[in-house]
C-alpha cells in the first residue's frame, strides 16, 4: 500500500516536471548564468569580459544576437503555448432501477399527463420513440416521472447534483486522481443550463 502510495506521487512530480519541462530548463539556464556572472565578478573577469566585448568586430556580436533572438523567441513560445489537454478517464452516470421508465409507461404517461397532444401528435411522438434507440431500461428523472410532473429549477438543480456528483466521485475513484489536481472538468449534463451559465 506504501509502495503503491510512493509510485503515485512519484507519478505526479514526475507529471508536473514533463508538463513544464522548458520552465524547468529555462530556470536551470537562467540560474547558471547567474552563478557564473557572479563567479566572474567575485574573480575580478568582468573587466576582462566587457574588455574583450569592446574589441570584438560589431559583425560578431550581430551574429551572436541573430543567433539568441530566435531562440528567445522559441523558448518564449514554447512556454506561452497552450498546454495539451488530455482525456485521463471518463465515467457516464448509471441511475438507480425505480428512475427506469418502460416506452408503455411513457405512452400512457402522455395521453393522461399532457392534454395539450391530441392523437396525431402522440403517434408522432410514438413512432420517433421506438425509432430513436430507447430501450426498456431508459431512465427519467424524479421530477419528471412524478405526478404531476414538476419542472422547478430546484429540481433539476438537484438532478444535476446528484449526476455531476456520483459520476465525479466515481472518476475519482477509478483514476486515483485528487480533486486539486485538476483544471478543467468537462461535464454534459441533460438540459440543466441555467442563465447565466
Amino acid at each position: 500500500m506504501i509502495l503503491s502510495s510512493y509510485i503515485r506521487h512519484l507519478r505526479s512530480i514526475s507529471q508536473h516536471a514533463v508538463n513544464n519541462i522548458t520552465v524547468v530548463a529555462i530556470a536551470i539556464l537562467l540560474s547558471t548564468i547567474f552563478i557564473l556572472v557572479a563567479a566572474t565578478a567575485r574573480l575580478g573577469f568582468a573587466e576582462h569580459i566587457i574588455f574583450h566585448l569592446h574589441a570584438t568586430r560589431p559583425i560578431y556580436l550581430l551574429l551572436v544576437a541573430l543567433l539568441l533572438l530566435p531562440s528567445a523567441a522559441a523558448a518564449f513560445f514554447l512556454v506561452s503555448r497552450s498546454r495539451s489537454v488530455y482525456l485521463v478517464d471518463y465515467a457516464c452516470f448509471k441511475p438507480i432501477s425505480e428512475c427506469r421508465v418502460p416506452l408503455a409507461m411513457y405512452r400512457e404517461y402522455m395521453t393522461h399527463f399532457m392534454p395539450f397532444l391530441d392523437d396525431r401528435s402522440i403517434r408522432f411522438i410514438t413512432r420517433v420513440l421506438d425509432n430513436s434507440g430507447l430501450g426498456e431500461e431508459t431512465c427519467l428523472p424524479p421530477s419528471i416521472r412524478c405526478i404531476p410532473p414538476s419542472f422547478g429549477f430546484s429540481h433539476a438543480r438537484a438532478e444535476a447534483e446528484l449526476v455531476v456528483f456520483s459520476t465525479i466521485d466515481d472518476l475519482f475513484r477509478k483514476t486515483c486522481i485528487s480533486p486539486a489536481a485538476i483544471d478543467v472538468l468537462v461535464v454534459n449534463c441533460s438540459l440543466f443550463s441555467p442563465t447565466p451559465s
